[in-house]
């Protein structure tokens, strides 16, 4: 009977509810994005080696817009402006001169500002063909919950089977790291 009585009764709740507080502890929005590329020329990387990626500098291309603080950035090893959790994106443009190989792109992280481990990993195979200057990329992300800034950092590194080339142009982001942050940790 007394589900009959609901069914057939309109409730209105805006006239039972009359919310006039605050809510805390619900997140605004985000507060954080930033993107860096690859600045200063081409990397060589030889074969059978793990090398950081270098020469970052943030996006300054028409209509880029940081939000926040953005990340700050020390020999090529990025640091992060708050605690909270990010999401880093990062695509790899690899030039290889006709040689069949594999080349990794690689976000590596430290948690105690040391040591780093590789957290995610894209691999692209090249075939030769022939030709000179054969490109292809690669993209990876990871979603990190950063705890303490001074520890938890993060740098990119490339591994390949043979000798290959990180790309970089001049106008345009074709090595890049984008970190957007999502929320509080």
């Amino acid at each position: 009977m007394a589900i009959d009585k609901i069914q057939s009764e309109s409730i209105n709740l805006a006239d039972n509810f009359a919310f006039t507080g605050t809510v805390s502890g619900v997140p605004g929005g985000l507060t954080e994005a930033d993107m860096w590329n690859k600045k200063g020329g081409d990397q060589t990387i030889s074969g059978d080696t793990t090398t950081t990626v270098n020469g970052w500098s943030r996006v300054n291309g028409a209509g880029y817009g940081k939000l926040g603080t953005g990340l700050s950035e020390s020999s090529d090893i990025f640091s992060f402006p708050s605690t909270g959790y990010y999401l880093i994106g990062c695509s790899i443009t690899f030039r290889d001169n006709a040689n069949n190989s594999y080349m990794n792109n690689q976000i590596r992280i430290t948690t105690n500002n040391s040591s780093y481990s590789v957290v995610s990993q894209a691999t692209q195979f090249q075939t030769a063909d022939g030709s000179t200057n054969l490109f292809t990329s690669a993209y990876t992300q990871y979603l990190l919950d950063v705890t303490d800034v001074s520890n938890v950092k993060f740098k990119i590194t490339v591994f390949g089977q043979s000798a290959f080339v990180v790309d970089t142009d001049s106008d345009r982001a074709s090595t890049f790291v984008s970190v957007i942050r999502l929320g509080d940790t």
